[in-house]
């Protein structure tokens, strides 16, 4: 999304036009990450469309993680997806367009083994406005997941609502 304009354009596109269920989004753009304030124009699109959003992470933009020689679907991309979560969070984004549905890739990165770490930054009151954004709890719960690559039960039991639907 280097042009918001465009992608503001072609999800009206796909959705108007294509009558497609949903748009994709990468979890940064040449750095820029879908809680960025310069994206609210395209959330606003969304908003009024209530539109499905399915989230999937793309390559870490800092260059020190690729001096490691690791791929990055090891470790940067559910960090990449992690840090999408918690910036749309913490800077408004889920606020703004509550009734757009938001699916992420991978069962959610980290974000269900940080879940906890996220409800004591929210009561630390260090981040963000909880009066406007609510807990990330809150936040959460409305998130949907695929659960691609989450390797297991124990990853999934993390998530209460597979609990019922998860057999071994």
């Amino acid at each position: 999304m280097p042009s918001i304009d465009d992608a503001i354009e072609e999800a009206i596109y796909a959705l108007d036009v294509l009558r497609l269920d949903g748009v994709v989004l990468f979890t940064n753009s040449d750095g820029v990450y879908l809680g960025d304030p310069a994206l609210r124009p395209l959330y606003a699109e969304l908003q009024r469309r209530e539109a499905v959003v399915y989230v999937h992470p793309n390559a870490s933009p800092d260059p020190v993680a690729h001096h490691l020689g690791l791929t990055d679907n090891l470790i940067d991309f559910p960090a990449d997806t992690t840090r999408a979560v918690a910036e749309m969070h913490y800077l408004g984004t889920f606020a703004a367009a509550p009734d757009v549905s938001y699916i992420f890739s991978h069962a959610g990165g980290t974000i269900p083994y940080l879940a906890g770490r996220l409800a004591i930054v929210d009561e630390m009151k260090i981040i963000g406005d909880g009066a406007a954004t609510g807990t990330a709890a809150d936040a959460l719960r409305k998130l949907y997941w695929d659960t691609a690559l989450a390797l297991g039960g124990n990853a999934l039991q993390l998530f209460p609502r597979f609990k019922t639907i998860y057999k071994k």
